[in-house]
């Protein structure tokens, strides 16, 4: 099978380039046409959390830890 459509690619040599040089044209197009939000969001997402421990000043106070949020 493989080599009957060998043979018949190397005889049709122009239908091949056809083919080849629409699927390039129609690929092209759509990636022009594809949206900018189609593309993952890879930006680290960080919330900050202003608080004021009782008793302590706030100019001498600084607490930061990670939050780990789990996705439901």
């Amino acid at each position: 099978m493989l080599t009957s459509l060998i043979r018949a690619a190397l005889s049709q040599r122009l239908v091949v380039v056809v083919v080849a040089l629409v699927l390039c044209a129609f690929g092209v197009r759509e990636a022009t046409r594809l949206s900018v939000d189609a593309f993952p969001d890879v930006t680290n997402v960080q919330v900050q959390i202003a608080t004021e421990p009782p008793g302590a000043r706030p100019r001498k106070s600084s607490v930061s830890s990670p939050c780990r949020w789990k996705s439901p």
